[in-house]
């Protein structure tokens, strides 16, 4: 197999993956407007923009806020750990933020 040969069929992979995330979002925004959406496909929807490092601010999405607020306090003083290893898993990963 020549370069040329294996730069073309990368090149249509990438193209072929691209498609197919394309394809996979828009099944899902036409199910999460449609309301018809099940709750199997929300959670492939949440692991989809989890594996793509896409998340929404609290302060960006009125829903998120008020979830956040119902929400008990579970780091006051426990020193668990948990909260300092969440911080260095956002460190570890670049992706879409909406502040």
């Amino acid at each position: 197999m020549s370069i040329g040969s294996a730069n073309k069929n990368n090149s249509t992979l990438k193209d072929t993956l691209e498609l197919m995330q394309q394809l996979m979002t828009d099944h899902f925004v036409e199910r999460l407007q449609s309301g018809e959406i099940t709750p199997s496909e929300l959670n492939t929807v949440r692991q989809l923009l989890k594996d793509n490092h896409i998340v929404v601010s609290p302060e960006r999405s009125e829903g998120l806020g008020t979830l956040g607020t119902l929400l008990p306090d579970f780091g006051s003083g426990g020193g668990d750990g948990v909260e300092e290893e969440e911080e260095a898993e956002e460190d570890d990963h670049q992706g879409i933020h909406f502040n």
